[in-house]
Order: C-alpha cells, then sequence, then structure tokens
C-alpha cells in the first residue's frame, strides 16, 4: 500500500512525467525513481505520524487507522519493540472487531511504550537524506539538483521534518 499508493502514485509517477516532459535521459529518470521512492514513503510514515499524534483520548479522538484496525508501519515498528506479553495484546486489539474504547486506548498505550513513534520519526529523517543523496549523480545538472532540494527543503519544513 505504502508504495503502490503514495510512492508510485503521488510521488514518482508525477515526477517522471514531468522529467519526460522536459526531455530528462533514462539516467536521469532512473535517479528520479531512486530519489523518489524514498521521498514518498517518508510522506506516508509522517502522515501517519501526524495522524496518530493528533489523538485526544479526553474526547474518544482515535487516528481512523487505529479504529479501523489497520497494520500500519507504525504499528508494525511498535510489534517488533514489545516484548511478548506487549505482542499479544497489540495483536488481540487488533484482531478484535470491536473497537471499545477500552481497546483502542490500549493500542494507543502500547505504541507510546513500544518506541515506535520517536524511531519512525528518525526513519522519516533518513528516508529524506536518502532522497537527497541521489542529488549527487552525475547525470543531475547542478541548478537542477538545486531547485530539486529547496522543493525538498520546503518539504520537509511543511512536514515538520527537521535536518539531521
Amino acid at each position: 500500500m505504502y508504495t503502490l499508493k503514495t510512492t508510485r502514485y503521488t510521488f514518482e509517477l508525477p515526477c517522471l512525467m514531468g522529467a519526460q516532459i522536459a526531455g530528462a535521459s533514462e539516467e536521469q529518470q532512473d535517479v528520479i525513481r531512486k530519489m523518489t521512492y524514498p521521498l514518498g514513503l517518508a510522506f506516508q510514515v509522517d502522515n501517519d505520524l501526524q495522524e496518530f499524534r493528533r489523538v485526544d483520548l479526553k474526547n474518544s479522538g482515535f487516528p481512523d487507522d487505529l479504529v479501523e484496525g489497520k497494520r500500519t508501519l507504525l504499528v508494525a515498528e511498535a510489534y517488533q519493540k514489545l516484548d511478548e506479553m506487549d505482542k499479544s495484546f497489540l495483536q488481540m486489539c487488533l484482531g478484535s472487531h470491536e473497537r471499545t474504547e477500552a481497546r483502542l486506548i490500549k493500542l494507543y498505550d502500547l505504541i507510546m511504550k513500544s518506541g515506535a513513534l520517536k524511531s519512525l520519526q528518525n526513519r522519516v529523517k533518513e528516508l529524506f537524506e536518502e532522497s537527497e543523496s541521489h542529488l549527487n549523480h552525475p547525470s543531475i545538472r547542478p541548478q537542477t539538483a538545486t531547485a530539486i532540494s529547496k522543493a525538498l527543503q520546503r518539504l520537509r519544513g511543511q512536514l515538520g521534518v527537521v535536518h539531521a
């Protein structure tokens, strides 16, 4: 889902279309593919993190992904970091068709306890860095690299991703 929906549909394909219209070579298009994959993934992960940060436990304001029981990267990361007992609770809460407030609060608590939020925040920074690393490719003209770098900086700012 992350790869097909966000990275390909929202980032890679529009960038490739623009590159093709501008007359980019196959080599330049390959660099764009390599650059947009981590960028699209960073965008989607950050979107999940922002939704999770808006949780309002006092007013039953849970993210749709938790309510729907989606296995997001945040949930997967939490699962990897939890001990066996907490993994069982996480599976039980996600596996139940009843999304009671108590279960949603337990899911929220388990994700917070796991450290997955911080881990994925760091991953978003790494993905931006990976994307930016492709700007040094010899087939990318310096003025193009500068323009893309500025666009990435703006996107970082909109997402609230701090430069490492």
